[in-house]
């Protein structure tokens, strides 16, 4: 997996978690109302559970979604092209370099 594919699969991962929290958002937004301005109005009230119920089921499908797609983060091993980008742009070591110093 080239870097360019790493850094959208991330940014997938990123975005679910950013629906995730603006849900969580509505749904504490929509609680307060239902005890505040909708408690004098039995059907925005009604409306509001109904509303909170979508947004529970919304949170837990983008909890699915977020769930494969860090499976798929995990399927690739970025360890093992991490450790390839290492020693492709290794430095010289350092005892090298003192050593060549030290001749100077």
């Amino acid at each position: 997996m080239q870097t360019k594919q790493k850094i959208q699969v991330l940014e997938k991962a990123i975005s679910i978690l950013e629906g995730i929290q603006t849900f969580e958002r509505l749904k504490e937004s929509n609680l307060e109302n239902r005890y505040g301005i909708y408690s004098s109005f039995p059907s925005l009230t009604t409306k509001s559970i109904h509303q909170d119920e979508i947004y529970t089921m919304c949170i837990a499908r983008l909890n699915e979604r977020l769930k494969k797609q860090l499976e798929v983060v995990d399927s690739y091993s970025f360890s093992e092209e991490l450790e390839e980008n290492d020693n492709k742009y290794q430095f010289p070591f350092h005892e090298d370099v003192m050593s060549a110093l030290n001749a100077l």
